[in-house]
């Protein structure tokens, strides 16, 4: 029988997954919303993983049976507790199926260096950095939320713009081009609507 993997990454803004043949080819690929373990409910998780997985089942017309294992690598699962709550979730609806849970990082640096020592830095909805010495110890920095940290991350970005762009219309800062193009973006006429915009989303 033919086996295949099924490699799950999730993280702020959106969760990839894709399903590949033991030879390692790609045979598709599904696309679903963010899966930042801390930033969602269980329900949520579980319900968005489940649907990625069985729409790459149905694309393929692989049944779970041919199914080694599936790999997840994601946003917000860096302590073990995360992980197991995670993987005990993913359980339940795929009985006896290997399943693995990672945080991000840990998957991107083994993407990047294998077994290897080296460093990886993630920049993306948020941000963290990670690395492994020639001994095989791993060391972390960042990587603490939207809340306490995430500098030079897509939201931290975005926030500290729409601040120097609202200190603007504020007299308290320099005149800025950020004005415009948050008010374009957001299909505002006047920025001090934004509060309304923001405050009525769950993140930017």
């Amino acid at each position: 029988m033919n086996l295949y993997c099924i490699g799950i990454d999730g993280g702020g803004s959106q969760t990839t997954g894709v399903i590949v043949t033991e030879q390692g080819d790609l045979l598709a690929r599904h696309s679903g919303p963010a899966t930042n373990f801390q930033l969602i409910s269980l329900d949520f998780f579980e319900k968005a993983i489940s649907k990625i997985v069985n729409s790459l089942l149905k694309a393929t017309k692989v049944r779970i049976e041919q199914v080694a294992a599936i790999y997840l690598a994601i946003a917000g699962v860096g302590r073990k507790a995360d992980r197991q709550k995670a993987q005990s979730i993913l359980q339940k609806n795929f009985p006896g199926l290997k399943i693995v849970v990672e945080n991000d990082a840990t998957a991107a640096l083994t993407g990047a260096f294998l077994n290897e020592p080296g460093v990886v830095l993630i920049a993306g909805t948020g941000s963290i950095c990670y690395g492994r010495t020639p001994e095989g110890k791993i060391y972390r920095s960042g990587g603490w939320g939207y809340l306490l940290g995430d500098e030079g991350s897509g939201f931290y970005i975005a926030q500290k713009g729409l601040i120097q762009a609202l200190h603007a219309i504020d007299g308290r800062g320099q005149t800025t081009l950020l004005v415009q193009l948050f008010k374009d973006h957001f299909k505002l006429n006047d920025l001090r609507d934004i509060v309304t915009v923001i405050y009525s989303r769950s993140s930017l």
